[in-house]
């Protein structure tokens, strides 16, 4: 019996030194995912997305897990590269059935630009999607970072 009892204590000691944020789920990483397109990080928060150029409407799709309290929502994301792509938001309900959706085209700079889309919920229990897809049929190279969906007044 005494054999067992320093491996546990070493074991709940190591439980009790390590940072709560090493469990807590609100503290993952983002994740973005990939639409007909490769997409990298790096440690500044800053995303490449590389598209494989197969069809239109490549890039990457982002999924916030947050619930909303408002109807009112606003997506904004940093970009910067070159040509154009289109922000949209699209809306299912807990059945996964479409809703409605929105979308915007922008045009890219080699400079990070801002841009946001509004957007007016059907309801607070709705999923929503947000993405930045390529208007056309060809290999793009963009980046992105700060993406966010946050209630709007």
């Amino acid at each position: 019996m005494k054999k067992y009892i320093i491996p546990v204590l070493a074991i709940f000691i190591f439980f009790l030194s390590a940072p709560a944020n090493m469990y807590a789920s609100e503290d993952r990483e983002l994740q973005f995912f990939g639409v007909g397109a490769d997409v990298q990080g790096n440690n500044l928060g800053e995303y490449t997305v590389k598209t494989k150029g197969e069809k239109a409407e490549e890039g990457f799709v982002f999924t916030p897990q947050k619930p909303f309290t408002s109807t009112n929502i606003l997506f904004s994301v940093e970009l910067k590269g070159e040509g154009s792509v289109i922000l949209k938001i699209s809306e299912t309900n807990a059945q996964g059935q479409f809703i409605k959706e929105e979308t915007k085209q922008v045009q890219l700079t080699s400079d990070w630009a801002q841009h946001v889309l509004p957007f007016q919920l059907e309801s607070t229990s709705s999923q929503v999607d947000v993405f930045v897809l390529t208007d056309n049929q060809k290999e793009t190279e963009f980046s992105f970072r700060n993406v966010q969906v946050k209630e709007s007044n």
